[in-house]
């Protein structure tokens, strides 16, 4: 599965730029960007921009995450974060069922069968 998030422009320097998300800076290539201006959001996928995305782009997907109970902040430290417990937001604070399965969990079913 792919994931984009969308993030703000914060400074430019030729083709690449540094974005904020949640209070949280990152570098990024934007050759793909036509005439980026700082101010301007753009959606990033694997440290590149890849598309612009308007204000009420912006504020539609925040809303998306309110309905579910996800409201973006930053920690004292610096780390982007959900409201609900001030732990570390998944990446592009989408987030996990906690009935994920994990590394940790074993497997119930497999060819030999259920662990003995």
């Amino acid at each position: 599965m792919c994931l984009a998030v969308p993030a703000r422009l914060v400074e430019i320097n030729g083709d690449r730029a540094t974005i904020e998300v949640g209070g949280l800076r990152r570098g990024i290539r934007i050759p793909f960007i036509r005439d980026p201006k700082v101010g301007e959001y753009v959606l990033v996928h694997a440290g590149f921009a890849i598309r612009k995305w308007s204000e009420e782009d912006v504020k539609e997907y925040q809303a998306i995450l309110d309905e579910m109970g996800v409201a973006l902040e930053t920690a004292d430290d610096g780390r982007q974060t959900t409201d609900d417990n001030k732990r570390a937001a998944p990446s592009a604070a989408v987030p996990v069922p906690s009935t994920a399965p994990t590394p940790s969990t074993p497997s119930t079913k497999g060819p030999e069968g259920p662990p003995q």
